[in-house]
């Protein structure tokens, strides 16, 4: 693995939900982990290695925010929207369209990310470069 890859998988770099807020507006790549996961690794040493998801940002705040909050329809969160909708009581993808959130369930699947989920990142000028050898590494859960 390049060596500016290194601190994205770094398992000291990752940060709480809320240490969001102090991220660079520089472009970079950014993965999020469960800390659930994260606790576990002692028995499966790969698991350490493999993100809930990988992605790539122009701006990481800005990125980073957007899949944090849903102020836009980012992947990631409708993706994770997906795998919870039962745990969190959200509704359920008809005919292959997810019905749009209500603000409820917004509320939900923010607070459980926030307890739930680490973020790390690795500031890089050009991350697409990067970006599709990382994700065949590592395998992460929600694919980009």
């Amino acid at each position: 693995m390049d060596v500016p890859c290194r601190s994205l998988l770094d398992p000291a770099r990752r940060i709480p939900f809320a240490g969001r807020l102090t991220l660079p507006e520089t472009p970079g790549l950014y993965a999020w982990w469960d800390t659930d996961q994260t606790k576990q690794t002692e028995s499966k040493p790969d698991e350490a290695r493999r993100p809930l998801y990988l992605g790539t940002a122009k701006n990481l705040a800005a990125a980073i925010e957007a899949d944090a909050t849903g102020i836009r329809a980012s992947a990631f969160r409708k993706s994770l929207a997906a795998l919870l909708a039962g745990p969190l009581n959200l509704r359920q993808r008809t005919n292959g369209y997810p019905p749009p959130p209500n603000r409820f369930e917004k509320t939900r699947l923010t607070q459980w990310m926030s307890a739930h989920l680490l973020i790390s990142w690795s500031e890089l000028p050009h991350p697409d470069a990067y970006h599709r050898a990382l994700v065949s590494a590592t395998d992460p859960h929600i694919k980009p």
